[in-house]
């Protein structure tokens, strides 16, 4: 089933992969800029 959902849907399969990059890479932009200004929420 999964490789068959992946040959009938490479793009598909190619942007949940590309928007989960981005999504990780805005988190820890997020998380840095937090920790440099102090504005995290956690202690």
């Amino acid at each position: 089933m999964t490789i068959n959902l992946s040959i009938d849907n490479p793009c598909e399969v190619i942007i949940n992969s590309f928007n989960i990059f981005n999504s990780w890479n805005q988190f820890q932009k997020d998380a840095q800029v937090d920790s440099a200004t102090g504005l995290s929420s956690s202690p």
